[in-house]
């Protein structure tokens, strides 16, 4: 797990650059990982995969901070927008 750390880059659907607080992850990341945990060497969750590096042996996750701060604040029922249908 490396260094968490805000990053310009484009959003999910293209859009940018907008801010990203992102952690690198050494090892291997492939396709299909993301939304994934990344652990440490004590087997605590520091972050949530959602890329791979391209080229490389490693990633980038969302740190579990905010995913935890993300939970936390959820009340009740999520739409799952245009993805659910």
């Amino acid at each position: 797990i490396g260094r968490t750390q805000i990053v310009l880059t484009q959003d999910a659907y293209g859009h940018g650059p907008v801010p990203r607080t992102i952690t690198a992850v050494a090892g291997r990341v492939q396709h299909g990982d993301s939304g994934g945990p990344a652990i440490d060497g004590s087997g605590a969750v520091q972050s949530t995969i959602f890329a791979a590096h391209v080229g490389g042996a490693s990633g980038y996750g969302v740190p579990g901070s905010l995913v935890r701060r993300a939970l936390d604040s959820v009340r009740g029922t999520v739409s799952t927008g245009s993805c659910g249908g």
